[in-house]
């Protein structure tokens, strides 16, 4: 497995988290990644810290029934084993970040195999909104203000 090291953009050198030329775009810039391949070698993610990011084109890997992202098993398994925490899917059509608990792909996730080999299903409705830490949500009932 090969590893490859992210530099700081230093006056405007380098690439952003984006893939684009220009300045750091967000901490991950300055971490290690590892990229993470399936069983016939094809990169299909990578850890950056403690995050699995997956980049995908929402109307192409979207599953349509349930509405869901799916992840493969083994790249679930090696993010795990190379300390990965949370799981992130970047729309690449629309720039959405969906984000959930890895831990959450085990506890609620669909397996699934559509040909693709297996694979976890997530449902839209168990990812946290963009930006929100990746840990359980706590769903605040209809008076309750968060603190």
């Amino acid at each position: 497995m090969k590893t490859e090291t992210r530099q700081p953009a230093v006056g405007g050198g380098g690439r952003g988290l984006d893939g684009r030329l220009g300045k750091a775009t967000s901490h991950l810039d300055y971490i290690t990644s590892v990229k993470v391949r399936r069983g016939d070698g094809r990169v299909v993610a990578e850890v950056r810290g403690d995050v699995l990011v997956k980049r995908v084109w929402g109307s192409k890997h979207m599953l349509r029934t349930p509405r869901a992202w799916a992840v493969d098993v083994a790249v679930l398994r090696e993010a795990e084993a190379l300390g990965a925490r949370a799981v992130e899917v970047h729309d690449l059509e629309d720039g959405t970040v969906y984000r959930a608990p890895l831990e959450r792909f085990w506890q609620r996730g669909i397996r699934v195999n559509r040909g693709y080999g297996e694979q976890v299903a997530l449902l839209l409705s168990d990812w946290l909104p963009a930006g929100q830490p990746a840990v359980e949500a706590a769903q605040l009932s209809l008076l309750e203000v968060a603190a």
